[in-house]
């Protein structure tokens, strides 16, 4: 899928991911889903409505075991035209853990939509 490059120019890294990349996973009601990463996730947010995007739910704080300090990793998931939906984060760690467990998964051929989640729930969070 082509993605619209107003969309593009938002983040300083975009990726595809989810079902779409894996071979055999995606049905024909599978969205695209595409990981972005910016510095500033709320400007990255004001603009995508401003282009028709809406959020699809809200901020996640789910407490992450990999930081040394107390914090969270915060990311929010936004939809737009075309069934694209956007995973957008601020957070480098979040960024290449969520690209590595992809990888993983595209390496491990899951079509198995459950056994993906436990995957990025273990890489991303240290829990299945």
């Amino acid at each position: 899928m082509i993605i619209d490059k107003a969309v593009i120019d938002v983040f300083s890294a975009t990726l595809q991911v989810g079902s779409q990349t894996i071979t055999g996973a995606a049905t024909s009601e599978s969205d695209v889903d595409v990981l972005c990463y910016t510095w500033c996730k709320w400007l990255a947010v004001k603009r995508l409505k401003k282009l028709g995007y809406f959020h699809t739910c809200r901020p996640s704080n789910i407490p992450s075991p990999y930081r040394s300090r107390i914090a969270t990793d915060k990311f929010v998931t936004m939809r737009g035209p075309d069934k694209l939906n956007l995973i957008i984060t601020s957070s480098h760690k979040f960024y290449k853990r969520f690209s590595d467990a992809n990888r993983v998964a595209q390496r491990l051929v899951l079509t198995n939509k459950e056994d993906r989640i436990i995957l990025f729930q273990y890489i991303l969070y240290g829990r299945y």
